[in-house]
């Protein structure tokens, strides 16, 4: 379901000295495609494909169930 067109990994360090990183699956059709999320949109707000609306519709729907998964993950390694 998820298998993203490409892939944007940004590292970062703000002002306390540590590490993390953004992982941030993309697709074609999303606004910003291919550039960084963070860049101006190539694509005017509401004139996404039908295809990425779709998309986006599927993976909403499925969230709540990644989160549980997310938590029930998290509670086991809590327990051990």
């Amino acid at each position: 379901m998820l298998a993203p067109d490409k892939i944007n990994l940004a590292s970062l360090g703000n002002m306390v000295p540590h590490l993390h990183w953004h992982v941030i699956p993309r697709w074609r059709g999303d606004r910003h495609f291919p550039d960084p999320i963070w860049a101006a949109p190539r694509i005017a707000a509401g004139a996404e494909p039908a295809e990425w609306t779709d998309r986006q519709a599927r993976t909403q729907a499925l969230l709540p169930r990644y989160r549980n998964r997310v938590v029930e993950s998290m509670n086991a390694l809590l327990m051990h």
